[in-house]
């Protein structure tokens, strides 16, 4: 916790020196080396707790993270397939299967692991929203409306949620009200650099495309975060792929990956 890492490393060894069955030792351990980004001692580790105790649901869970920063997407949906065996009533594991099968391109299979999420947990915002974005993709745009209206119902002030189910409205040829969504958020103080970066990329899906593309590149010569560009990056190369494009979606994309590239290297010569 205090991210003296070495230190952890050395104490947990010496626990499974006086205690080699100890799998809760092996899982910690496999933590510390998952934080110092030492994946495959981390998997080492994992993988000694599971063996020691197969029914260990929690290092299944913390060996799919592992495999899911890898995108070792295979790997990954087994492990977290093995801890819902184990505790299918653990909306978390099914979050995270859902979340990789999302990654992994299988929108149907994810579209049924976020709804048993919705099941064991409906006021999952994640689990609503990246519900709605599947459908959204899948061309199931009145399932898109309604996980989306319930991503509102669960955080009544959140931007994205309003855009999000816009851009749903949008693609359903319910226009005004789709403008009506949009025009609460210009109403909204947006103070956060993900809420403006997010107003920017979603004003160029919902055909405000000048307007949106300006907003982004003033945004990027601000240098905002890094991460939130790489965000819509992606929600822009999925939408890119889905039945309804949006109209000169790959300009975002070049606009996006040209910024993304030249943060990295910028912070490659300064490091």
């Amino acid at each position: 916790a205090l991210k003296q890492y070495d230190d952890a490393i050395s104490i947990y060894q010496k626990a499974i020196a006086l205690d080699p069955d100890d799998a809760i030792a092996y899982n910690n351990l496999g933590n510390t080396y998952s934080d110092l980004k030492q994946y495959d001692d981390a998997i080492a580790s994992y993988q000694k707790a599971i063996a020691l105790d197969s029914d260990y649901a929690t290092a299944y869970k913390n060996l799919g993270d592992i495999y899911h920063i890898q995108d070792q997407y295979e790997n990954a949906i087994a492990s977290y397939q093995k801890a819902i065996k184990l505790e299918p009533k653990n909306s978390n594991h099914h979050l995270n299967l859902a979340n990789t099968l999302a990654y992994d391109g299988q929108y149907h299979q994810a579209i049924l692991s976020y709804q048993k999420v919705i099941e064991l947990t409906p006021d999952d915002y994640l689990a609503n929203n990246n519900l709605g974005w599947m459908c959204l993709l899948t061309n199931q745009l009145s399932l898109a409306q309604t996980a989306f209206e319930r991503t509102i119902e669960v955080d009544k002030t959140d931007v994205r949620a309003r855009l999000n189910l816009a851009l749903a409205l949008k693609n359903q040829g319910q226009l005004e009200r789709a403008d009506e969504l949009y025009q609460q958020v210009l109403e909204l103080e947006l103070v956060d650099d993900e809420d403006k970066v997010a107003h920017a990329f979603y004003s160029f899906v919902l055909g405000k495309i000048e307007y949106g593309m300006t907003q982004m590149q003033d945004l990027i010569a601000a240098n905002v975060n890094v991460g939130d560009l790489e965000n819509e990056l992606n929600n822009a190369e999925m939408l890119a792929a889905c039945p309804q494009p949006p109209e000169r979606i790959e300009e975002m994309i070049t606009l996006l990956r040209d910024a993304i590239s030249k943060s990295s290297a910028n912070n490659f010569v300064e490091t």
